[in-house]
């Protein structure tokens, strides 16, 4: 796994990372273009919002055996199939659209397509983060630090992109041009050579649906744990909303996606800030407090 220069011990994280970002930009320009293409073709909010929960919905129920799934695929080939598939789903979009024509029902369902892979993917990469920080001699505060900065990065830029297609090329030629980032990101994780925990046989024996209990009753009896996923679940249902329906919903009146993008983009650039500046500063942050303050602010300025 590594040589005696710094390089070659770092280059999984650097192509993790690089996976992050390609997966993340191409999630970010769909996160503008599919509301845009609703709204442009129907000029109805609630078929907007019709399409955000068909996205949401599958996300929540998948987001509950994301982790047994990886566990049983691995976390390399989890987040190389999902990654695929997610470029599978946005083709689909495109076919349909030169094919039979896109309807709210057909952005509906591959939206929920879409959206079941996404917490697979997603976990896969996050649980490939320890192995990754140790590889590279990093810190895993420090590791984490970077990832959700180029997380972060990867929305500040994707939704530019998004705004700047959709102008040109419209809703459908924007996610045509996700593709590549999607395979590409897949590639680089294919190529990620990271060492993977060895389950013992009596977790191998469990079945899938006993895996997943497991995991949920440990989440469920862990006082922090619980309170952690329930607060992450109210954040994101108050959140979503505003993104995936409000926000389009008002510069689609104004017949502006740049400045879809652009709104997008700020929020990211202070995802990039905190992330860096936490990565600088953990050591003497306190987590309990850090995250009342990061949760308060957060919807602070939600509400404002």
């Amino acid at each position: 796994m590594s040589t005696a220069g710094g390089r070659t011990e770092r280059r999984p994280l650097v192509q993790l990372e690089l996976a992050v970002f390609l997966s993340g930009v191409g999630d970010a320009v769909a996160a503008v273009a599919i509301p845009w293409i609703v709204l442009e073709r129907t000029g109805s909010a609630t078929a907007a919002g019709v399409v955000a929960a068909a996205a949401a919905v599958p996300m929540l129920v998948s987001s509950l055996v994301a982790g047994t799934i990886v566990d049983r695929l691995g976390r390399r080939a989890a987040g190389v199939v999902s990654v695929a598939l997610s470029a599978l789903s946005v083709s689909a979009v495109v076919v349909v659209d030169v094919t039979v024509g896109l309807t709210v029902a057909w952005l509906a369902v591959l939206a929920a397509i879409g959206a079941v892979f996404d917490p697979v993917g997603l976990t896969a990469r996050e649980t490939m983060l320890p192995a990754a920080a140790r590889v590279a001699g990093l810190r895993l505060p420090t590791v984490n630090s970077i990832h959700e900065a180029v997380w972060g990065l990867a929305f500040l830029a994707g939704p530019g992109i998004g705004g700047v297609l959709v102008a040109t090329v419209g809703g459908v030629g924007a996610l045509a041009a996700t593709i590549a980032a999607f395979f590409a990101s897949a590639l680089l994780l294919a190529i990620t050579r990271l060492p993977e925990p060895v389950r013992d046989a009596a977790a191998r024996a469990a079945g899938f649906l006993a895996d997943t209990k497991e995991g949920l009753r440990f989440v469920w009896r862990d006082p922090l744990l619980r309170w952690l996923a329930v607060l992450a679940a109210v954040v994101v249902a108050v959140y979503l909303p505003v993104e995936g329906v409000l926000l389009p919903v008002y510069f689609e009146e104004q017949d502006a996606p740049q400045r879809l993008g652009f709104v997008l983009m700020a929020q990211s650039a202070g995802g990039v800030v905190g992330a860096l500046a936490y990565g600088a500063m953990e050591r003497w942050l306190r987590p309990r407090p850090t995250f009342l303050v990061a949760l308060v602010g957060t919807c602070a300025a939600i509400l404002a």
